[in-house]
C-alpha cells in the first residue's frame, strides 16, 4: 500500500503541480493505466503496417505493401527495430533498354529486411512525433518487362537498401499505438537478363528502385 501511495504522489507532483499536496490513494479495484507508448518505459514491442508506395522516378507505379517487425525501446527517446517488408510493383512508362526506346509494362517484387533506429522527439497528450533511419538488404525480382512486344526476362538481385522517414505515434488503449508515417526508401536495383533476339543482343538492363511510402499501422507494447 505504501508503494502505491508514493507512486501516486510522484505522479501528482509531475503531472499536476498545482495539486501536489492532494495525496489520495487509488481504490483497490481501480483500472491499471495502459503502457501504450509511455515514455520512460523500456520494453519489447511488435508492429504491423500497410501502405502505398509510389516510384520516385515515376516509372514504378503506385502499389500496396505490408511490413512487420519487432522493436525495443532503450530510453525515453530512442528505440530500434528489425522489420521485413513485401512490395509488389507494376512497372510502366517509357524506358531506354540497351539503346532501344519504348513503352514498357511489367511486374516486380521486393522482400527487404531492415534494421532501423528511431528518435521520439517529444510527447504531448499521447502523441509522439518521430524520425527514423535504417539500412539492410533487399531481395529484388523483376518478373517480366515487356517493351515493343518483346518480353525481356527478369532476374533476381540481392541489394543494399536504406531508408529515412518520419511519422507520429498516437496512444491507444490496450497497450497499442497507432503509427502513421512517411518513408523514402532506396532498395537497390531491378535487372533484366542479357538476351539474344532476332534483332540482335539486348544487354542486361539495370534500374534503381527508389520509393516514397505512406503507411499506417499498429505497435503493441508487451
Amino acid at each position: 500500500m505504501k508503494k502505491g501511495f508514493y507512486t501516486l504522489l510522484l505522479g501528482l507532483i509531475f503531472a499536476l503541480p498545482a495539486q501536489a499536496q492532494t495525496q489520495v490513494e487509488p481504490p483497490e479495484n481501480a483500472p491499471k493505466e495502459s503502457k501504450a507508448g509511455n515514455y520512460g518505459k523500456d520494453g519489447f514491442y511488435t508492429r504491423f503496417d500497410v501502405g502505398y508506395a509510389d516510384g520516385a522516378n515515376r516509372r514504378t507505379e503506385r502499389n500496396a505493401f505490408w511490413r512487420a517487425g519487432v522493436g525495443e525501446r532503450w530510453t525515453d527517446y530512442f528505440r530500434t527495430e528489425f522489420t521485413i517488408q513485401r512490395n509488389r510493383h507494376e512497372l510502366g512508362g517509357i524506358r531506354v533498354v540497351d539503346g532501344r526506346v519504348g513503352e514498357t509494362l511489367g511486374t516486380a517484387s521486393v522482400i527487404a529486411g531492415m534494421v532501423n533506429a528511431y528518435v521520439d522527439v517529444f510527447k504531448i497528450k499521447g502523441v509522439s512525433p518521430y524520425v527514423h533511419a535504417g539500412a539492410g538488404g533487399s531481395w529484388n525480382k523483376m518478373k517480366t518487362l515487356w517493351m515493343n512486344g518483346q518480353n525481356l526476362s527478369g532476374q533476381r538481385n540481392f541489394e543494399f537498401a536504406w531508408q529515412v522517414g518520419a511519422g507520429i505515434g498516437i496512444d491507444l488503449p490496450q497497450n497499442l499505438i497507432l503509427d502513421i508515417g512517411y518513408t523514402y526508401i532506396d532498395l537497390g536495383t531491378f535487372s533484366t537478363r542479357r538476351m539474344n533476339t532476332a534483332s540482335g543482343i539486348i544487354r542486361s538492363h539495370h534500374e534503381e528502385i527508389r520509393l516514397r511510402e505512406a503507411y499506417i499501422g499498429l505497435r503493441y507494447n508487451f
